[in-house]
């Protein structure tokens, strides 16, 4: 319903734990489909760490050595951005 009224609610975090969702479900196809969609409308925060969703995604499927290099991916690129530190939330 949130995707209805407002698609962009919270930088498409909603949509990429949709995607996340379908994964879990089963339906890989259905999880990288939304992945596809959502990917270029991600604001720079978001893409930061689109990788671990991708991630999370082929791991569902059974490719643990492809999930570990995007849940890689996604420390290198917090690493470059400076966000080397868990958030105290």
């Amino acid at each position: 319903k949130v995707l209805e009224i407002k698609p962009d609610f919270n930088d498409y975090f909603s949509a990429l734990k949709i995607a996340l969702t379908q994964a879990d479900s089963g339906d890989s196809q259905a999880a990288r489909k939304t992945l596809r969609e959502v990917a270029p409308r991600l604001g720079p925060i978001s893409r930061l760490y689109f990788p671990a969703f991708e991630a999370q995604v082929v791991e569902s499927s059974g490719d643990l050595l492809a999930a570990g290099e995007g849940y890689r991916q996604t420390v290198r690129q917090l690493g470059s951005a400076g966000q080397t530190a868990a958030s105290s939330v």
